[in-house]
């Protein structure tokens, strides 16, 4: 009997450590827990209320008028299949997007760290989705918005689903150039998650696109021609033609406006977001140091660093010209690539023994609790005081 009873919790332990049970149990967390927030911005007029009555108005292909549109489709999907009302069926796909993300990030720190146990890797993988920026200097002013980077937003549907869309994206071409994994899941992934990043929101997109052509020109300049001229033909042939078509599709008429150079109009000058910079990197800056004084820098981190300095520069540089100019829609862009420099942070500290790790993950504790208050911060508002 004893013997049987240990070779059902050997049996048990080895079905727990799958590396799919792991991200099971990550995304069912995060499905149940990021199922919450979205709740109170239905209430008013807001960004997830726009999106839903944006989607109740298309009936046919003709009704599409942004050049972003797959939030909407997928909604009108869920209502026609499922027959839940718009609402219902938006918090169910916001909820999915987290589960997803979650799932994604578990698997990812699962194998770069197969030691780590089932606990740590789910909470790690909800805990990055949970954290937010340190917005101390105006939180007493009930501003915990404006002016930061925030990684993690959850009035705009759009840039969920974006996000979601962007960490496989991302994982993949880790996987293909820094990892050179074999296997037909990689190269077929990447394109198909390019489309569907565009028309999810092409903010991710417009920073990591430059920055795959900079590393692959790199790369064959080395001697990596093949797996250089792959990857380019991978991200960036259908993301340009993608992007292409939703420049004309947004400034190609008459009056519909254009792209302008314009450095920190948006933000309200300089001075407020670099003053507030350090709420958003303090954690990913001392990852970076601790990483890099034990000297396990690793090219995943290298390259989230490069692309959230060219997702950063897109974000405070340029604006739409015309009527859209202070919607800020490229702050979406600077808010992508900090989440994303969160996750491939929190991957790359795993790496450095927590006993010279500590400062670095009481930081990442640090924005954790801000996002909590974050998370709950339309149940205790009004969303027009602190949004």
């Amino acid at each position: 009997m004893e013997a049987a009873t240990g070779v059902s919790g050997v049996t048990r332990s080895k079905f727990l450590e799958q590396p799919a049970v792991t991200a099971g149990i990550a995304a069912a967390i995060a499905a149940a827990l990021f199922s919450v927030p979205m709740v109170p911005y239905l209430a008013e007029p807001a960004d997830l209320w726009t999106h839903i009555e944006y989607a109740k108005t298309i009936h046919q292909l003709s009704d599409i008028k942004s050049p972003h549109f797959l939030f909407q489709v997928l909604l009108i999907g869920i209502n026609r299949v499922v027959g839940v009302s718009y609402e219902v069926a938006a918090i169910g796909l916001m909820s999915f997007c987290y589960a997803f993300m979650a799932a994604w990030i578990a698997l990812r720190i699962r194998v770069v760290n197969p030691t780590l146990n089932i606990g740590g890797v789910a909470a790690l993988a909800v805990l990055v989705l949970l954290a937010s920026h340190v917005f101390l200097q105006s939180a007493f002013n009930l501003n915990f918005y404006y002016g930061y980077i925030a990684p993690t937003t959850y009035h705009n549907p759009t840039q969920v689903l974006s996000k979601a869309l962007a960490v496989p994206v991302l994982f993949a071409y880790v996987a293909l150039t820094f990892e050179e994994r074999e296997g037909a899941v990689w190269p077929l992934l990447l394109p198909v998650g390019i489309v569907l990043s565009a028309i999810a929101k092409p903010s991710f997109l417009i920073a990591f696109v430059p920055c795959v052509c900079a590393v692959e020109i790199s790369r064959a300049v080395g001697g990596r021609r093949k797996s250089a001229a792959r990857n380019v033909a991978l991200v960036a042939i259908p993301a340009c033609v993608v992007l292409l078509l939703q420049y004309l599709m947004a400034y190609g008429g008459a009056g519909s406006g254009g792209l302008g150079f314009a450095p920190f109009l948006v933000y309200g000058g300089a001075a407020k977001v670099l003053t507030k910079l350090p709420g958003s990197l303090l954690f990913p800056v001392a990852a970076a140091a601790m990483v890099w004084r034990q000297r396990t820098c690793s090219h995943r981190l290298l390259f989230a660093w490069f692309l959230y300095a060219v997702g950063m520069t897109i974000s405070v540089c340029f604006v739409e010209t015309g009527g859209r100019m202070m919607q800020g829609n490229f702050a979406w862009t600077g808010q992508t690539v900090t989440f994303l420099l969160y996750v491939e942070s929190v991957i790359a500290l795993l790496a450095v023994p927590w006993q010279r790790a500590w400062p670095a993950w009481g930081a990442f504790a640090l924005h954790v609790l801000f996002g909590i208050i974050w998370y709950l911060a339309a149940f205790m508002f009004p969303l027009g005081t602190f949004l």
